[in-house]
């Protein structure tokens, strides 16, 4: 009877969770829909912030989308 009084609990904490994952998603929109909205140069500045691009290629880029 105690098992099964924690697994009721267990299910019903897992629902929320869900539903609150499911209204921050909705809510914020999806990261692919951010992603599509982003500048390109926005992006290509985060590129070589998190040092995934140098210095170089940041230019070169950054010229070609001026």
């Amino acid at each position: 009877m105690f098992l099964g009084m924690i697994f009721w609990l267990l299910i019903i904490i897992g629902v929320i969770l869900l539903i609150v994952w499911l209204v921050r998603t909705v809510a914020t929109g999806s990261s692919i829909e951010r992603r599509v909205e982003e500048d390109p140069r926005e992006i290509l500045k985060m590129r070589l912030a998190k040092g995934e691009i140098d210095e170089e290629t940041y230019n070169r880029l950054s010229k070609k989308l001026k």
